[in-house]
């Protein structure tokens, strides 16, 4: 996960669900653990659940920063056929 631009330091990076685009969700994987450094790289054991969230759609990545406790920027994560 790439990311530029923010208003202010991030603080955190997240993955939330369920949620449709433009419904808020709780956070259930920390993207971030060992800190906030653009491109994010990493891997999560998931549920089936979570799994779920992934393909319908219904889960976003959000990152929060000291201006933004609540987000700064937030990308609704979308299943689609590879290029």
């Amino acid at each position: 996960i790439q990311f530029s631009g923010l208003i202010s330091n991030p603080t955190a990076a997240s993955l939330h669900g369920p949620a449709q685009p433009g419904a808020n969700g709780l956070p259930f994987i920390d993207l971030a653990p060992a800190g906030i450094v653009s491109p994010l790289k990493g891997s999560a054991v998931i549920t089936e659940a979570q799994i779920q969230y992934l393909l319908a759609g219904w889960a976003y990545v959000n990152i929060t920063t000291e201006r933004w406790p609540y987000g700064e920027i937030r990308g609704q994560l979308d299943v689609g056929p590879r290029d």
